[in-house]
């Protein structure tokens, strides 16, 4: 049975790629890490070995981007040998239909708050987004022993921030690398964010 204690999840934006160097959106297309995505990957192990993270769970998103960002990590801090892993779809980035692939600067919208935008495309909506994220991840919460350790998207990890605060403040920068920490309450089956951090500027 699951821990009725706090637990917290731990979201992770994968490291840059080759296509966000080169300003081209990806959505559900991939692209390899690039050679600072993959050091990224490697500073947000440290970040979490700072913070002495021993997660009970590993997820990554179905993206290629995801789960190497995620198989970094895992390499980079032994404690994380045994603990398991999954791909979970609910993690997936923001399906954009026939946009994905344009260079950003094309985009008819804002590919980070796109709203209703990619859905005249072929795309998903930005409820559709927040409704899979933020249920897929209460489910995922429930039912972990501890904490959890995940690798997402950029337009993911907005729309989920905006879905816990609705109407709040701007939304915060989600860069390659950073980690969003949120802690779980079991009470009320929510999550609110407790801690951006960055990452490093390099």
């Amino acid at each position: 049975m699951a821990s009725t204690k706090q637990r917290l999840l731990y979201l992770v934006r994968h490291g840059e790629t080759q296509s966000n160097a080169r300003g081209v959106l990806q959505g559900a297309l991939d692209s390899p890490l690039t050679r600072r995505g993959r050091q990224q990957a490697l500073d947000v192990a440290a970040a979490l070995r700072a913070r002495n993270v021993l997660p009970a769970l590993m997820l990554s998103s179905p993206q290629g981007r995801a789960q190497t960002t995620l198989e970094i990590i895992r390499e980079a801090l032994p404690a994380l040998k045994g603990v398991p892993a999954r791909i979970e779809p609910c993690l997936a980035e923001m399906n954009y239909g026939t946009c994905q692939g344009v260079p950003l600067a094309s985009l008819p919208f804002d590919p980070w708050t796109p709203k209703d935008g990619a859905a005249r495309f072929g795309g998903e909506t930005g409820r559709e987004v927040q409704l899979r994220a933020l249920g897929g991840l209460l489910g995922v919460m429930d039912k972990a022993s501890g904490n959890v350790l995940a690798v997402s998207h950029g337009t993911v990890m907005s729309h989920l921030l905006e879905a816990l605060e609705p109407g709040g403040e701007a939304p915060l920068a989600i860069e390659n690398g950073c980690i969003l920490v949120l802690s779980y309450s079991q009470t009320d089956r929510s999550l609110a964010l407790i801690e951006s951090v960055a990452a490093p500027r390099r």
